[in-house]
């Protein structure tokens, strides 16, 4: 959990989305492979899914916000 700031290393480069459990794209950038990205949320407490397709993979992982 965190309070929105989340750093990951991400196996791919490529566009990334955070998705709500509505479906709705909350948050979205360009995130480089094997380096550490920081991604600052400005949302309410929750489960959100950071997704993205690329060069014909996919990769998704959850985040959760508590505030």
């Amino acid at each position: 959990p965190s309070n929105g700031t989340f750093t990951l290393e991400v196996p791919m480069s490529g566009m990334y989305s955070v998705i709500n459990q509505l479906g709705q794209v909350v948050y979205a950038s360009y995130l480089n492979q094997n380096q550490l990205n920081t991604i600052e949320l400005d949302a309410a407490a929750g489960v959100y899914y950071l997704m993205a397709n690329t060069n014909g993979f996919s990769v998704s992982y959850r985040l959760v916000v508590t505030k």
